[in-house]
């Protein structure tokens, strides 16, 4: 059996949050999935394989690994999401990487290092 080569994507998911309570992982695992199987259908679904690595609620941002194959269908699956639970809602993929550990480093602590500079820039 050949081992599927996969990819890890960090995003950021935007929602109204008066209106709705802080989505938790599980929250997000299955907004992306079922809206993934609504466009692409179960057995796409199943070959991509979505699974939530990390998700930081205060943030708003995660890590999801996905089958190679289907990281196009993903991409444009999240680009479509428009709304959770009838609420303005939507996820940006911020980028993919091969591995965790750098898709860490480049796009959810990259981000953080990136607005510290910027902050302190502003301060000075």
């Amino acid at each position: 059996m050949i081992k599927e080569k996969k990819r890890y994507v960090a995003f950021r998911a935007y929602y109204e949050t008066e209106s709705m309570n802080s989505l938790n992982s599980t929250d997000i695992i299955k907004w992306i999935s079922r809206f993934f199987i609504e466009i692409f259908g179960e057995i796409n679904a199943a070959e991509a394989n979505i699974t939530l690595i990390e998700y930081n609620e205060h943030k708003k941002m995660g890590i999801v690994r996905i089958a190679l194959s289907q990281l196009d269908n993903f991409r444009t699956a999240m680009a479509l999401i428009r709304k959770y639970r009838g609420n303005d809602a939507r996820i940006e993929i911020i980028g993919v990487s091969g591995t965790i550990k750098k898709c860490r480093e480049k796009f959810i602590l990259g981000k953080k290092k990136k607005q510290e500079e910027e902050e302190s820039q502003i301060s000075s």
